[in-house]
């Protein structure tokens, strides 16, 4: 009968690297009590070396961990791969762009890249763990820990074709701009999506890809990108601010695009509730009825557009 090995909690083996490093600056700070204290050991020297190491440490570690350093970490892991991409098919890599959409909300693209093969709107997730979902789905699931962790957040796919539709808008419609949506830590084995790539499926991506621009055009479409980089449409406070309110009024059962009441309503495909703006047809906007609002359902019945419209 074969034995089943038993699985190492990531708490217990967080804890174990934890007091490696205790120890590790332990016996820095132990050295250097000895070293300036002329062979003799000096206690006092000794705690305030490794307490503040220590402190050092855990806050680095923290800001390190933190969702924000994290995504930084990620940008810059695809920002290094596109400065490979710009040596091999020419082009440029543009980062980090605001932009605004024809309802006036802006949205943050982590990297556009535009060459001979066409333009490219590339959303970056640096998530552990596996990550499990759909095209279709609005959310998708991480799940770490052995399955005992499970977060959900929302679809980087339709996120970024909100992008995209933004781009196209900017550049015009026959720029044609494609979603790519980069996990940086690989992990798209239980990702069902044609939009999803890894890090290394970057190269082999383009590779396979024939010439679809001319370079009058690659030139055309990069001075437009750069006239939005030199001229930000908003900072990055501004845009933070603007999510925030956004937020606010969908909990307050108001449409964040044209102020109208948020209805909650029931959708012929699938008899799913979906909270649906009263400006309908006008106005398109929908939201996942996950989130109860003190609002009377409404009788009327049409779909709105497939998805939870991405408010980033």
């Amino acid at each position: 009968m074969s034995r089943r090995r038993k699985r190492t909690r990531r708490s217990d083996q967080w804890f174990k690297v934890f007091l490696l490093i205790a120890f590790l600056i332990a016996g820095i700070a132990f050295a250097i009590g000895f070293g300036f204290s002329g062979g003799q050991f000096d206690t006092t020297l000794f705690l305030i070396v490794f307490v503040v190491t220590l402190v050092l440490a855990v806050i680095g570690y923290f800001i390190l961990s933190s969702p924000s350093t994290r995504g930084g970490i990620g940008e810059m892991r695809v920002s290094d791969r596109l400065k490979d991409l710009e040596k091999e098919y020419g082009g440029t890599a543009f980062h980090n762009i605001m932009i605004a959409g024809k309802d006036g909300h802006t949205s943050q693209i982590d990297h556009i890249y535009i060459c001979t093969k066409g333009v490219f709107v590339i959303e970056t997730k640096n998530y552990s763990g596996r990550i499990y979902g759909k095209d279709s789905q609005d959310k998708w699931t991480q799940v770490m820990n052995y399955g005992k962790t499970k977060n959900h957040f929302y679809n980087p796919v339709k996120q970024n074709y909100t992008h995209v539709c933004r781009v196209r808008d900017y550049l015009g419609a026959d720029s044609h701009p494609e979603s790519i949506v980069v996990f940086v830590q690989g992990n798209v084995s239980y990702i069902e999506s044609e939009y999803v790539y890894t890090l290394s499926d970057l190269r082999h991506l383009f590779d396979r890809r024939e010439n679809v621009l001319s370079e009058r055009i690659v030139t055309l479409y990069c001075d437009k990108i750069q006239k939005l980089i030199d001229n930000p449409v908003t900072t990055q406070g501004a845009h933070v601010q603007e999510i925030k309110k956004t937020q606010q009024k969908i909990k307050e059962g108001v449409c964040p695009r044209c102020g109208g009441q948020l209805v909650l309503r029931t959708s012929k495909q699938n008899g799913q509730k979906f909270y649906g703006c009263s400006n309908y047809p006008k106005c398109r906007f929908t939201k996942k009825a996950d989130t109860p609002y003190t609002r009377k359902e409404t009788k009327h019945t049409e779909d709105g557009p497939r998805g939870t419209a991405d408010l980033l």
